[in-house]
């Protein structure tokens, strides 16, 4: 059995990753670590999956990438980020759009919101050139979160609040769009320790937007 992967060596893999510019080989040794799990590993083997199928769209195998992530999704267990939102990304440089819709309107419907998926979603569309839509998921995104937090301050969401508001501000300044009430609530928060009570001050915005 291999040694268990802590996460100062999973934080290592993906910064050679980076510092090489060969996120392949990264994603071939994180799959292989994933098949072969350890009881003591620090990082899930969903979390494996997950990063490494990133990896391996950001290496130019989208089909691979799709193919990992999809594990990923069907494996149980924690992970840091959700690799819906990664997969929504890959989905569409592979021109599957019927697919990245179908996974667009299940992250929509899906409550509490998972905010940093849809806030992919959004980035994915930047990207893509499509810039009023990723506006509208920003918007949703937001909007979703903040209407969560009436319900459960504490609401999973709320850590993504100040980068998606932060994300949008900068997009709508692309747009050439005037600063409204979401934007004034992003230049209150602090991006690092913000206060989950300032958002209780926000109110009466429409998730479907």
């Amino acid at each position: 059995m291999r040694p268990p992967v802590t996460l100062d060596l999973f934080a290592e893999v993906a910064q050679q990753a980076l510092e090489a510019d060969d996120p392949l080989a990264a994603a071939s040794r994180l799959t292989a670590w994933a098949e072969d799990p350890h009881p003591d590993d620090e990082v899930s083997t969903r979390e494996l999956l997950s990063t490494a199928g990133t990896l391996q769209g950001a290496g130019g195998d989208v089909d691979g990438g799709v193919a990992l992530l999809h594990r990923a999704i069907a494996t149980d267990g924690p992970a840091e980020t959700d690799p819906r939102g990664g997969l929504y990304g890959l989905l569409l440089r592979a021109g599957r759009q019927e697919e990245a819709d179908r996974l667009a309107q299940e992250l929509r419907r899906e409550r509490p919101t998972p905010a940093e998926a849809l806030g992919d979603v959004a980035l994915s569309l930047w990207e893509h050139g499509r810039l009023e839509d990723a506006h509208r998921w920003y918007t949703l995104a937001a909007s979703r979160v903040l209407r969560d937090t009436e319900t459960d301050p504490g609401s999973p969401g709320v850590d993504a609040l100040p980068g998606l508001l932060a994300d949008r501000a900068e997009l709508r300044a692309e747009l050439d769009l005037p600063a409204d009430e979401l934007d004034e609530l992003g230049g209150q928060l602090d991006l690092e320790d913000h206060d989950h009570e300032d958002l209780d001050d926000v109110g009466g915005l429409d998730p479907r937007t």
